[in-house]
């Protein structure tokens, strides 16, 4: 998306150095909209991990616009764009046909899911996803500033990986030392082992969104929390 604005942004400065006036004022118009369609959509994405349906049709319908634009002009580079645009269009077309998350857990059953956009668009702070009788999977929202709190697991092994945002994870050997506190963001993953005292912290602007597997399961089946304080009632 942010890709489909530039070129939005790049397709206007090209026409804006067409000698036809009314080509060139109606390109920029068109060119200018679709990227702040799309840096908007962008944006809405990357905060909250879910792109609306009607919004997604909006950059559609805009993105074949410029394409048609595009179209008009006879240079490679006009061509280019042109299937760039078309291209970008049909993203947003298949986006609104993707299939919504159930957010339950599927556990023993066979079960595939988009990890990474169920957990961004995950706004508890735990759900378990999948629990088996060896592992757990379960998803997880820090908002700004939170953190899950300073915990042990004695016979669990952890696995997590960030799927947006930015954090600070501590892990030691005892609750009041910490032997490892390491920045972490987009993308990184952090091995817990059994017995280690550990902590994660949101220490950026925007819910910091994560998975989680625990070897073996960690929490009841079916279990959801809502919230932070919800979660330390019910442990």
């Amino acid at each position: 998306m942010i890709n489909a604005a530039r070129h939005c942004q790049w397709a206007a400065a090209m026409g804006a150095a067409t000698p036809d006036s009314a080509l060139r004022d109606c390109q920029s118009y068109w060119f200018r909209e679709c990227a702040d369609a799309c840096a908007s959509a962008a944006l809405t994405l990357f905060h909250t991990g879910h792109l609306p349906p009607e919004e997604a049709l909006r950059c559609a319908r805009l993105c074949r616009r410029c394409a048609r634009e595009c179209q008009k002009r006879r240079d490679p580079y006009s061509r280019y764009w042109a299937q760039v645009f078309q291209q970008a269009a049909e993203a947003y077309r298949d986006w609104t046909q993707r299939e919504p998350i159930d957010f339950r857990d599927h556990g023993g059953e066979p079960f595939v899911v988009d990890i990474h956009r169920a957990a961004r668009r995950n706004r508890t702070f735990r759900t378990a996803l999948w629990t088996g009788s060896h592992l757990q999977v379960t998803l997880m929202s820090l908002d700004v500033g939170e953190d899950i709190g300073l915990e042990v697991h004695p016979h669990t092994d952890q696995f997590l990986r960030i799927e947006q945002g930015r954090g600070l994870v501590r892990m030691g050997k005892r609750k009041d030392r910490w032997d490892v506190e390491k920045k972490v963001h987009d993308d990184d993953a952090i091995m817990i082992p059994a017995g280690t005292w550990h902590n994660v912290i949101n220490t950026g602007d925007v819910p910091l969104k994560l998975y989680s597997i625990y070897a073996p399961p960690e929490h009841p089946f079916g279990t959801v929390h809502r919230t932070k304080r919800d979660a330390m009632r019910a442990e």
